[in-house]
């Protein structure tokens, strides 16, 4: 596959490519790779066929990761500031 072909491939598509040529920590359960093996256990506790479990609590948002969930929650609080 040479550069053009990869620049034409969609965001998904790279992210698989990438996780193909990654070598290191595979999830059992859905085959996901990850460089680090604390990456692995956060997906497999947080994010692997689980539902979001951490609420906004401005709005009915919920996220799989609490790091997502915050940089959401400022945006959202953001917005439902009344000036």
């Amino acid at each position: 596959m040479n550069l053009a072909e990869v620049f034409a491939l969609s965001f998904q598509e790279k992210d698989l490519l990438l996780m193909e040529l990654i070598e290191g920590y595979s999830c059992d359960k859905c085959g996901r790779k990850y460089k680090g093996k604390g990456s692995l256990r956060r997906h497999q506790k947080y994010e692997c066929q689980m539902p979001p479990i951490f609420k906004c609590p401005y709005c009915p948002k919920r996220c799989k990761q609490k790091s997502n969930l915050k940089l959401h929650g400022l945006k959202c609080l953001d917005a439902n500031v009344v000036v």
